[in-house]
């Protein structure tokens, strides 16, 4: 009869415990899946996604993004965004980092179909002062360009020079922002068509 040493046992016992302790509390997964966030791989349980069938990744509508090929849903959208959202479908919490564009974080939230109104206690000042400032500057941009239109100049050249000076106009940044939407978009379909 051989004996078990005591660190054999114990990590035989570390293995199974977090198991065990899911049991306890009535959870206990199922399928691992792959999320791939431009190219950053994310592992997940599918039940914890299940959890929130109002949710983009909750619902079946996930499977438009699954790649046969690779085993795995692909994302074209901000990975350190997607950290926190995957914290939520793990957690049941949304907290908002606060190093992050106000306005991608909205942007990330209502692609994956989560509602910001649910963010954390903890973190629901610190968003709703960031909105507030947001809110604030692009209306100080409306005025300033009421205020800087040059009579002289045409709407071509109005044009041109918002496009050509981007971070200096909601305009300019807009357009930057669609560009790069429709960039990521049309790598997405691009990437589909080759599977």
């Amino acid at each position: 009869m051989q004996l078990i040493s005591g660190h054999n046992m114990a990590a035989g016992v570390a293995a199974w415990l977090p198991f065990a302790r899911a049991a306890a509390i009535g959870w206990m997964p199922d399928e691992l899946i792959v999320l791939n966030v431009s190219g950053r791989r994310f592992q997940t349980w599918r039940n914890t996604l299940d959890r929130y069938p109002d949710t983009l990744l909750g619902s079946s509508e996930k499977e438009f993004f699954y790649n046969e090929e690779t085993k795995e849903y692909f994302f074209d959208r901000d990975p350190d965004v997607f950290r926190s959202v995957l914290n939520f479908y793990r957690t049941g919490k949304l907290h908002y980092p606060r190093y992050e564009c106000i306005s991608s974080y909205d942007e990330e939230l209502a692609f994956f179909g989560i509602v910001p109104e649910i963010i954390g206690d903890c973190c629901y000042e610190e968003y709703k002062d960031r909105k507030r400032e947001n809110a604030e500057r692009l209306m100080d941009d409306q005025e300033d360009n009421k205020d800087a239109k040059l009579p002289n100049m045409t709407f071509r050249e109005t044009m041109w020079r918002a496009f050509e000076n981007p971070h200096t106009s909601t305009m300019g940044q807009r357009h930057g922002d669609l560009s790069v939407q429709r960039s990521r978009e049309k790598r997405l379909f691009s990437s589909r068509e080759l599977v």
